[in-house]
């Protein structure tokens, strides 16, 4: 599937997400939170399809059973290896968390989570260094198939290229840090809402309709607006990858 087409998932994500803000406004919280789930799980099929981790059959599935497969990929593809497996392994114990946690647990420690990545640069490791030829390696990881990531490691020899490279080092570590805190994000706001879908459309066991349980005392519904922005921040990191 050619890059143009898949990332038009990412204008549905965007859409789903404005339509989720409309619904919540006028207190149609069901309703919101299933556009709020699609807009997730568009955002993460588009970075399972960038980075080659699946493939366009996938966009026809549901995206539970391989958004551990598209994390844990970035991960190894993204910091050396012992480092990379220590942090799947964190990923482990969250995920069990959340699988032993209840809706009002789950709910509070996923907004923790977010608020801790995005204000804790500790929560995303750096390589050793970010050096011309660490970016390179960044690059070639994350697009092994892209012409421009193989031309830009054989550049590496030209002097001058690295004497460029070395001035915008400080831009791109930023903007690297910024798209690895959304990914992160991102999975976090898959294990909120991976299995809202058919509990925001249809009856519970007890016969109780959405509407009468997502009320705006529901522990979700009240933080409805935090995972708005959140999932807009995501998408739109996304949408403007680290470059030099």
């Amino acid at each position: 599937m050619k890059k143009n087409v898949y990332r038009s998932l990412l204008t549905i994500a965007l859409e789903d997400l404005e339509g989720s803000k409309v619904l919540f406004e006028k207190k149609l919280y069901p309703q919101s939170i299933y556009a709020l789930q699609q807009s997730v799980e568009k955002g993460t099929k588009f970075l399972g399809l960038d980075k080659g981790i699946i493939n366009e059959i996938d966009l026809q599935k549901k995206i539970s059973h391989n958004t551990e497969k598209i994390f844990k990929a970035i991960i190894l593809r993204s910091y050396p290896e012992s480092l990379a497996h220590r942090l799947i392994a964190e990923l482990d114990k969250l995920i069990e968390q959340f699988k032993k946690g209840s809706p009002i647990d789950n709910i509070p420690l996923a907004i923790l989570e977010i608020l801790d990545h995005r204000t804790n640069l500790n929560r995303v490791p750096l390589l050793e260094e970010f050096t011309p030829e660490g970016i390179g390696q960044i690059m070639l990881q994350n697009n092994s198939d892209d012409p421009d990531a193989v031309k830009f490691n054989e550049l590496l020899k030209n002097p001058e290229f690295i004497a460029y490279l070395n001035s915008k080092i400080p831009q791109f570590k930023n903007q690297y840090i910024e798209y690895m805190q959304s990914i992160n994000v991102l999975f976090i706001l898959n294990l909120v809402m991976v299995d809202k879908v058919a509990k925001v459309r249809y009856p519970n066991s007890h016969g109780i309709v959405p509407s009468n349980e997502y009320t705006s005392e529901n522990i979700l519904v009240k933080n409805i607006p935090i995972l708005l922005i959140e999932i807009e921040t995501c998408l739109k990191s996304l949408s403007n990858p680290p470059t030099l």
